[in-house]
Order: structure tokens, then C-alpha cells, then sequence
């Protein structure tokens, strides 16, 4: 009798176990932070200045960026997506973007744009860099919440995503090096 218990319980617990990993594996394979991919496809930087009198960069970014979905199944549902471009660990301004949707086997383009004015700590060395350069370090944290639906289960999320790129200075609207799509990476 006590055998007969022992050997279904490991049975109910074997059970469980494959139950709870097939569930993980399928729940990790939806996940845009591991399926879908985030790219800044191009960079316009037409406007990067740094004032002498008390370190203000004045600022022109503008942004293409690429959602794509390579899921076979499901649509991605974006919500509350926001963008920070970031010089030098310090934040120069933010952009909001509509909610979209990215479905299955497809692609969104997003177009954040950047412009403004903002005082940054930078050192001596930093300043004499940033005088002598053409092309700037510029991260672009990338903050929003997602929903997606496997089978009737909703699943809701929020992720911040990095992307770290160079861009070349365009003056009148040439620039003398080409820009690297870059691909983005969890934060």
C-alpha cells in the first residue's frame, strides 16, 4: 500500500515538473525581450553644440527605429513607450511615443526625435574631446509595457531596453561617415 502511494506521488510529481516546464519554455519563447528585436535602423545628429560660458549642449537628434517580430503566433501590443537619449551618462531629453502594435511575422518603424538644450557636468578633457569630434557616444534607453495574449493567458510586461550607437555630426545635412544599425539590448 505504502508503495502504491510512494510511486504516484512521484508520477503526480513528474507530472507537475513537465507540466511547469513546458509552461516556462513557452512563456520564455513569446517574450519580446528574447524574441522580437529592437533596432536603431538610422541616426541624424544635424545639430551638437557645447556653449563656452557654462556647458550647454544644444541638441538635434533624430531617430528611425525598427520593432520587429519574427514570432510566428502572436502580436505584441506596446503601451506607454517612452525613449531617453542619453551623452555621457547624462539624460539630454525624452520622447513619448504612441501606442502600436507589432503583429506576427512583421515590423513597426518608430521615428523618436530629439531637440533642445540641456547643461551637462563634462571635464576639461571632455570638453577639449567634444570640440575635436565629428562622431558622438549616445545611448538611447528605451522604457515601455507590452501586452500579448498565448492562447487565452494574457501576459502583461514592462521592459527597458538599451541601445548604444555612434553618430556622425551632419552639417548641412551631409555627413562624412555612414551610419551602423545597431541592435538594442536589455537593460
Amino acid at each position: 500500500m505504502l508503495k502504491k502511494i510512494c510511486c504516484c506521488c512521484c508520477i503526480i510529481v513528474v507530472v507537475l515538473g513537465a507540466l511547469s516546464g513546458t509552461g516556462w519554455f513557452v512563456i520564455r519563447q513569446f517574450s519580446p525581450s528574447k524574441s522580437v528585436i529592437y533596432k536603431v535602423t538610422d541616426a541624424s545628429l544635424t545639430r551638437f553644440n557645447l556653449t563656452a560660458a557654462n556647458n550647454t549642449i544644444q541638441y538635434n537628434l533624430s531617430l528611425n527605429m525598427t520593432v520587429e517580430n519574427p514570432n510566428k503566433w502572436n502580436d505584441f501590443h506596446y503601451e506607454n513607450f517612452g525613449a531617453v537619449a542619453s551623452y555621457k551618462n547624462q539624460d539630454l531629453s525624452n520622447s513619448s511615443l504612441a501606442p502600436f502594435r507589432v503583429g506576427n511575422k512583421n515590423s513597426f518603424v518608430l521615428t523618436p526625435s530629439f531637440e533642445g538644450q540641456r547643461l551637462v557636468a563634462l571635464s576639461n578633457d571632455e570638453v577639449s574631446n567634444f570640440r575635436n569630434s565629428t562622431v558622438f557616444d549616445i545611448v538611447l534607453k528605451l522604457y515601455f509595457k507590452y501586452w500579448t495574449k498565448i492562447g487565452a493567458v494574457k501576459i502583461n510586461k514592462e521592459l527597458q531596453m538599451a541601445c548604444y550607437f555612434e553618430v556622425p555630426l551632419s552639417s548641412g545635412g551631409k555627413s562624412g561617415e555612414k551610419f551602423d544599425s545597431t541592435k538594442c539590448d536589455k537593460a
